[in-house]
């Protein structure tokens, strides 16, 4: 239950349980809680991602104002909210970064109502009001100090970097793919080991977006510095990034030009960034991540050839077969067999 998450992830959400007197429902992962029904209508879910990173959820229309005191950890933060929820004073008093301080929030016309935020909250008290008679939305995910830590020892991206990054993307101006992270993650009061994985995965891939879309602002990920000696993390977040999304699209016709675009860099450097990181090309890399999962699939399931070839993007079994054979050298039904 929520008491079970680590301590210094409890102070994001339990002041809000406990001040709105929420009552707490079972859940098989994370914890979870309703709004009393004299307080009003809603929810509000939380679960650990991993080390140092918590996601929250919570969706609430209050019958009258309520002010909250609150005491947050110190963390970085990603938020995607409704337009009632970025507009009280939570944002404001939680914002430290200087050029967000007193940001204007604009709205495009697909995304009216849903603003992308970047938070820092350096351990003081907060208090504010939350409204009444509005409806109050945000998916949160929390970034401990510990966290940018297990960011660079799996895969170089410098903490200071990250948090750079954070600091420098101004609300509403992050990457689609950063905005659609935040979008997935529903909350599940029956989710599975797996599917909890994912959310962490999605976490993950969130950050390393806004860490490569703050390179590119900058042109920090260059040809020159993808043949430099300190380009690694550089380079290693945007690879990180790109097969992210090839995971993600697996099924599409995703070209380079796609992936380039998605990433706010040109064809050419995610190409030398590849070659220089990973060894191979970028269709080299997707066409290895196909056949592999093809090869998955046909060990650990009944699928059909056909059907695995559709899963994957191939419009006809023959072309997916003629494929998975100059990558193994035997047919799919041969591994089958």
């Amino acid at each position: 239950m929520f008491k079970d998450l680590p301590e210094q992830l409890q102070t994001f959400y339990l002041p809000q349980v406990e001040q709105l007197g929420m009552i707490e429902r079972r859940c098989t992962i994370g914890a979870s809680a309703l709004l009393r029904q004299d307080v009003g209508s809603g929810f509000l879910w939380v679960s650990a991602l991993g080390q140092g990173c918590l996601l929250s959820v919570h969706d609430f229309v209050l019958q009258d104002d309520f002010l909250l005191h609150e005491y947050p950890s110190e963390s970085y933060c990603l938020s995607l909210m409704s337009q009632s929820y970025s507009n009280i004073d939570f944002v404001r008093k939680v914002q430290q970064f200087p050029h967000n301080a007193d940001a204007h929030i604009e709205h495009s016309s697909k995304e009216k109502g849903k603003n992308t935020y970047s938070l820092y909250q350096d351990g003081s008290e907060v208090e504010f009001v939350l409204p009444g008679k509005k409806h109050c939305w945000a998916t949160t995910l929390c970034f401990m100090p510990e966290y940018f830590e297990y960011l660079y020892a799996i895969c170089g991206i410098d903490p200071d970097l990250a948090k750079e990054a954070l600091i420098d993307t101004r609300p509403n101006e992050f990457l689609a793919g950063v905005k659609q992270r935040l979008a997935w993650m529903k909350p599940a009061n029956n989710m599975t080991e797996n599917e909890h994985f994912g959310y962490a995965q999605k976490a993950f891939e969130a950050l390393s977006l806004t860490v490569s879309a703050y390179l590119r602002r900058h042109q920090k990920i260059s040809l020159d510095e993808l043949n430099g000696a300190d380009s690694g993390g550089s380079q290693e977040a945007l690879v990180n990034a790109a097969i992210a999304i090839m995971e993600e699209r697996i099924a599409d016709e995703l070209t380079l030009v796609d992936l380039a675009g998605a990433l706010y860099v040109s064809k050419s450097t995610l190409s030398e960034a590849f070659r220089k990181v990973r060894g191979e090309g970028v269709g080299e890399h997707l066409r290895s991540m196909r056949m592999n999962k093809a090869a998955e699939l046909l060990v650990t399931t009944d699928m059909s050839i056909g059907e695995i070839a559709a899963m994957l993007g191939y419009r006809h079994q023959s072309s997916f077969c003629n494929a998975f054979k100059r990558h193994f050298e035997f047919a799919p039904s041969a591994l089958r067999e």
